[in-house]
């Protein structure tokens, strides 16, 4: 199927990148440094290049679409090497290829694939569904991300929805996520000893996903530390401030150190470790786990701290089973599996058919549509101008009257045209656009589009407003 644009990411994930150039990307490759490419190139976006950034703890990826495939794929190209320090992480001499590049609907079926979870370290992973949601959202609110972006952006966030809903098996609903695997660690760490002390430095999504997954039977003493000393939505025995970890880490025992902030420098160095280190003359034993990217534990503390067990995102991927493989021994799971991937595959195929139509069927409908509103507003006004004194409520009658007789005469030829271009009969969808072109006198301007865009802003404007309820 040809498109009238094409679609493309450019992306480094945990599967193939290593943690050191995942900080650099997360530090250099930021909506910020995007807003500031898009001011140097005004002109690019005006003729159609869209761009969404999807920077998450495990993966940072540059969505694009553009008439001119070449160009758009250069220049985000370009943003990746630049961010990982390398002339091209695509082909390093002798050092694994740390970077992938897909295009239509390869492009769009990895995004599916990302948003149902099926990408991730811990499958079925509730927060990439909101991420790709939010990236959407910031994307649209710097003029980045168009129709077609935000379309195929829509319909990969409603579909990992689904899938979450439809398959709980595969998916464990909406619980899943790294947080959960963390908490699943440390049982499995303390499994013959005590219940352990846990403080958990942060406050942000990630620190309170930590803190949900715990059974707090299972653990002694919980507290939190913050810049501002706050335990809001959390469960902590003692909230403090991150300038207090040093003495607290010896006032409450601590066995293990959760970190997660959003600070692009380290939290934990090894000074933060040298009183608890030497408080008895011999450190106890302590797990620092860190889910942050950029890292908030100076890896340093490793080699000087015999005693401390120092876990990163990397370090959990060798607890995180592949999918394909738990499918291998589980029929029930292997069904689901292959449920799944046809979900997918069938709701990439709707957004690439609706592509795919978009030169031809799309603006003559909206033009349509534009026009027979046109004319119905005019024949409203024409008639309450005829009808004399009528109360606010008869007037309201008459008004949806109109705008139903207008939806039902348009129904049945909207509906068979999108069945035309679902089925693929681009030939077909052609002919009849340039029909209706000709039948009802339409031109194509600057309204085309219109009614689409509008209904699509609203549900964008829906889809943010809906609380992340899973993720508390």
């Amino acid at each position: 199927m040809s498109f009238p644009v094409n679609i493309g990411v450019v992306g480094a994930s945990f599967r193939r990148t290593p943690i050191d150039i995942r900080e650099k990307l997360t530090k250099a490759i930021t909506f910020e440094a995007l807003e500031k490419f898009k001011k140097n190139n005004g002109e690019l976006f005006k003729n159609g290049l869209e761009i969404v950034l999807v920077s998450t703890c495990n993966r940072t990826e540059l969505y694009f679409s553009s008439p001119n495939l070449l160009l758009a794929q250069e220049l985000c190209s370009k943003i990746l090497h630049e961010g990982m320090k390398y002339d091209s992480p695509f082909e390093l001499a002798g050092a694994p290829l740390y970077a992938y590049e897909y295009l239509d609907e390869r492009a769009v079926g990895h995004l599916f694939y990302v948003a149902s979870g099926l990408d991730s370290l811990i499958t079925g992973e509730a927060q990439i569904l909101y991420q790709v949601r939010e990236a959407m959202g910031l994307a649209k609110d710097q003029k980045l991300c168009g129709l077609v972006l935000s379309k195929l952006f829509l319909k990969a966030y409603s579909t990992g929805r689904e899938i979450r809903e439809t398959h709980p098996l595969l998916t464990n609903g909406f619980r899943n996520s790294v947080s959960l695997s963390v908490t699943n660690l440390i049982s499995d760490y303390f499994r013959d000893r005590p219940r352990p002390n846990v403080l958990i430095v942060g406050s942000g999504k990630m620190a309170k996903l930590a803190d949900s997954s715990f059974d707090r039977r299972s653990v002694g003493r919980l507290v939190v530390a913050s810049r501002k000393a706050s335990s809001q939505g959390m469960r902590a025995d003692r909230a403090i401030q991150i300038s207090e970890i040093s003495q607290v880490l010896v006032e409450e025992e601590i066995d293990v150190l959760i970190v997660a902030t959003a600070s692009a420098d380290y939290v934990i160095t090894p000074k933060t470790l040298e009183l608890y280190s030497t408080s008895s003359g011999i450190m106890k034993d302590l797990l620092i786990v860190d889910i942050s990217i950029p890292r908030n534990v100076d890896p340093v503390v490793k080699s000087k701290f015999p005693n401390t067990k120092l876990i990163n995102l990397d370090d959990l991927k060798e607890r995180a089973a592949k999918i394909e493989l738990e499918a291998e021994k589980s029929p029930e799971l292997a069904l689901e599996l292959r449920s799944v991937q046809r979900m997918i595959e069938s709701r990439s195929a709707e957004f690439l058919n609706w592509l795919g139509g978009r030169s031809d069927i799309a603006p003559i409908m909206d033009l349509l549509r534009k026009k027979a509103e046109d004319i119905r507003a005019e024949e409203y006004r024409n008639a309450i101008s005829r009808l004399g004194d009528l109360k606010p409520e008869e007037r309201e009658v008459v008004r949806k009257m109109s705008e139903r007789i207008v939806r039902r005469f348009l129904h049945d030829p909207a509906t068979r045209l999108n069945s035309t271009v679902r089925s693929g009969e681009m030939a077909k969808s052609k002919e009849y656009a340039e029909l209706l072109k000709l039948l009802f006198s339409l031109e194509a301007d600057e309204s085309a589009h219109s009614v689409e865009k509008e209904e699509l802003e609203q549900q964008v404007a829906s889809e943010r407003s809906r609380p992340s309820l899973s993720l508390s």
